[in-house]
């Protein structure tokens, strides 16, 4: 299913079109907030999310055919620094297959 074409914010922090992250490949969309207190919300959500990038990763027929992008809904507290921070801080990479924008509208 495509997702809706809309402004968010890129890492770096400028405007961009959601339209840019999810095209050519397969797109993993995860939605979080940058604080969120309970154990089974964001904190597992990043988990899951990191295995499944791990195990694509992993697998050669798709390392190159999926995306990961993660929006955040809490564009107050989700800077451009937190976000890739976040991009590449729980994977250790931050290669092709994984782009996080920090803000969606």
């Amino acid at each position: 299913m495509a997702a809706p074409d809309g402004a968010v914010l890129g890492i770096d922090g400028r405007s961009r079109r959601l339209s840019q992250f999810t095209r050519d490949r397969i797109t993993l969309l995860g939605f979080v907030y940058t604080t969120c207190v309970d154990p089974d919300g964001c904190p597992l959500a990043y988990r899951v999310f990191d295995a499944m990038k791990a195990a694509i990763e992993a697998t050669p027929a798709l390392r190159d055919k999926v995306r990961f992008v993660t929006l955040s809904f809490d564009p107050a507290r989700a800077s451009a620094r937190t976000s890739a921070t976040r991009s590449t801080g729980r994977t250790g990479s931050r290669g092709g297959s994984s782009r996080t924008c920090s803000s969606c509208s």
